[in-house]
């Protein structure tokens, strides 16, 4: 069986394709071209297809382009959890979902637009803390510092050095707090910021593709 996993962030879409749980096409593209990775992606050829988007508005346009997409909906899926399916992010569920499947223990932190914190405790979807990616936050500070004012170049180093100091000592707060409440060891990141994150653990750049290969699989069984 071929299956598409289409990674629908608030920039870009990643896609990619598994046989036989293998990854083995990656393709990514701006909204604009998502017609054409579509095309492209009908041509290579696959058999089911899921959505997993945190772009909401951009849904339907998604998948009209995505020939047989299913959108993945948290709350649509019976999963061991201790936190909300509502208000749950689909791109949160399938990067913790490999280890809620197999029922394993980890701390899975997303960066994208923004940083989740993601614990998973022996296959239960447990949630945790989000903060605003460093992109987002400088932007939002940065709108209420200036205030039609120019800042000293000095003064914009340091907002984005506090700026960053503070998500990575957050992130690395909170998953000290996991590894002594629960005992987790195991960590990970994905997301395209996962590179900038020096908060220990093992970065799996596929991480929510992978997971949605493997809802999808459980989903057409």
């Amino acid at each position: 069986m071929r299956s598409l996993v289409v990674d629908a962030g608030n920039t870009r879409v990643k896609a990619g394709i598994f046989a036989n749980g293998r990854l083995i096409l990656r393709a990514s593209s701006s909204y604009d071209l998502l017609p054409s990775l579509g095309r492209y992606l009908s041509d290579v050829g696959y058999d089911g297809a899921i959505v997993i988007s945190v772009a909401y508005e951009l849904n339907d346009y998604i998948l009209r382009h995505i020939r047989g997409g299913i959108l993945l909906v948290p709350e649509r899926l019976s999963i061991p959890t201790r936190y909300s399916l509502k208000t749950l992010g689909a791109d949160r569920l399938a990067s913790a979902y490999p280890f809620v499947a197999r029922g394993e223990s980890a701390i899975v932190v997303v960066c994208g637009s923004a940083v989740t914190v993601n614990v998973v405790k022996d296959g239960v979807f447990h949630g945790g803390p989000i903060f605003p990616s460093f992109d987002r936050l400088r932007r939002a500070y940065l709108s209420l510092s200036m205030m039609g004012r120019r800042l000293h170049p000095d003064s914009l180093n340091a907002i984005e050095s506090g700026i960053r100091y503070a998500i990575l000592g957050g992130v690395r707060e909170v998953m000290r707090d996991v590894e002594r409440r629960y005992g987790i060891r195991r960590k990970y990141l994905t997301g395209g910021c996962a590179h900038r994150m020096k908060v220990g653990g093992k970065i799996v750049p596929d991480l929510i593709l992978l997971g949605g290969r493997m809802i999808l699989e459980d989903l057409i069984q």
